[in-house]
Order: structure tokens, then sequence, then C-alpha cells
């Protein structure tokens, strides 16, 4: 079974969900540098960020790839190992897979209401690239976000990978992270008027899956301009430093009991 499906992979190109919004979606990356904050995983550094912004736009342009071509090669032999696909590393090409918004498309003129999103603990932002682009497909501006040095790997400009640096789930780790991760969301809110002009910060919500959940919550805890959040199967590890009636909704999976943090689920693959 092992064989035939990594035939049936080699043969065939992966091939991302259509969008089902009326717009075409254009989507760029973004390296943001916060000058202000040391980075909680390495404080003798400025907190370095990798976004990538998904949009209204027109169609035309190139497809952008699903991974870099750095995050790609780092990721395949995690992604291919017997704890995910049990496949023969570089089975898959990535890379090469391509999703449904394409690279600088021109936007569609217009303000749009705005969702920040982040991902599970440890799993980079690519892996819900098809959530956003499908979101911004509907009128909106999506800006995930991947948690550098939390997240197993993040591609910088030059294919430089960080890894993560996260070694077990403490207490003392997991605020740490929740700190950083509430901390990026609202530096990556404050730059987003100079990443998209038609991006309309009175309307802005924040969404996130699992440890992602947490985050949308505990982040529209503490900044009052996030209107609204949708926490997607995610549980606290850590309470909830300030209490406040908030529009949030919780997925249905969230009412499972399952928690999001038990364990560390990435290794470092270098």
């Amino acid at each position: 079974m092992q064989l035939l499906l990594a035939a049936v992979l080699a043969a065939s190109a992966l091939t991302t969900p259509q969008l089902t919004g009326p717009f075409a979606v254009g989507t760029f990356d973004a390296h943001l540098t916060d000058t202000t904050r040391a980075d909680p995983w390495q404080p003798a550094k400025n907190r370095e960020l990798m976004v990538s912004v998904s949009y209204p736009a027109k169609r035309t342009g190139q497809q952008a790839p699903w991974l870099g071509e750095g995050l790609a090669a780092a990721l395949d032999p995690v992604l291919a190992g017997p704890a995910y696909l049990d496949i023969p590393a570089g089975t898959v090409d990535w890379s090469g897979t391509r999703r449904q918004a394409r690279v600088n498309a021109p936007a569609v003129p217009g303000r749009w209401p705005v969702v920040l999103f982040s991902p599970g603990l440890q799993t980079p932002h690519e892996f819900y690239a098809g959530t956003a682009d499908d979101l911004a497909s509907r009128g909106y501006v999506v800006v995930t976000v991947s948690h550098t040095h939390e997240s197993v790997a993040v591609e910088f400009p030059g294919n430089r990978i960080e890894w993560g640096l996260m070694q077990d789930a403490s207490q003392a780790t997991m605020k740490k992270a929740i700190d950083a991760r509430v901390a990026d969301m609202r530096f990556v809110l404050d730059k987003l008027p100079g990443l998209h002009k038609g991006a309309d910060l009175t309307q802005a919500g924040i969404a996130g899956h699992s440890y992602g959940g947490y985050t949308a919550a505990e982040t529209m805890a503490n900044d009052r301009r996030f209107d609204a959040g949708i926490n997607i199967d995610g549980a606290r590890s850590t309470p909830v430093r300030t209490a406040r009636t908030r529009p949030a909704r919780r997925s249905p999976e969230a009412s499972t009991g399952r928690s999001c943090c038990s364990a560390v689920t990435w290794a470092n693959a270098s």
C-alpha cells in the first residue's frame, strides 16, 4: 500500500481546492521586523516574522507555490516520515504544488475587512494557505502569520530557514509561546496599513486553529481593535490574563474537550 501511494503521488501533481468566492485572489509574502521587541526565543535579536497576505484581486499572473523551495526542502523529511505520510522522501514536489492565489496580482479596488490568522502550535502558516485564499475570495484581506522559533521552520528571503527552538511543553514554555504570539498578532495589525492599502482596520477580526485559536482569544482580550474572533479547536494552556466580553466564536470541534497543546508535535529536522 505504501509503494502504491508513493507511485500515485509521484505520478500526479497535488491540486489545491478551487476558490468558492466571487473574487480571484492575489498574494504576497512580507518580512517584518519589530525593532522595539527582542525575540523571546533568541533575545539577542529583534523579533522577525514572515507573513502571507491574501486579498481580492484581478485574475492575472502566476499561481503562487504552496511552499517556498527552502521550506519545502526543510520539511520534506518530516512530512514524508512515519509520523505523517510514511512515504519515501522526495516523493512529493511541495514547492511545485500551486495555490489558487496569484503572486502580486493587482488588487481589486475597495476597502475590505481584515482577518489575521494564527496557525497551530509549531505549524507553518503556509499549511493554511487554502483557507486564507478561500476567505480572501469572499472579500477579505487575510494575513497568515508564522511564529518564528516556535514554528518548526520559517523561511525568510534568500531561502534562509529559522528552525523552531521550542524544546518542551512546560507551563513556562507555553506561556512564552502565547505571549510571543499575542505580541506578534498585534504587531502585524500595526503594520497592515503599509502592506495593503485596501485593508479596513475598522473591521478587523482574528482567527486561529488549535493553539492559534487560543492565540485569537487571548489577543482579543488584550487588543480592542479586533472586533470578532474564531477559535477553531483550540484549548487554553495558561489562564487568560484579562477577562472581557468580546464576540468570539468557538468552532464545534472545540467542544470535544481535546487539548491543542498537550505535547510538542514537531521535531527539528535539521
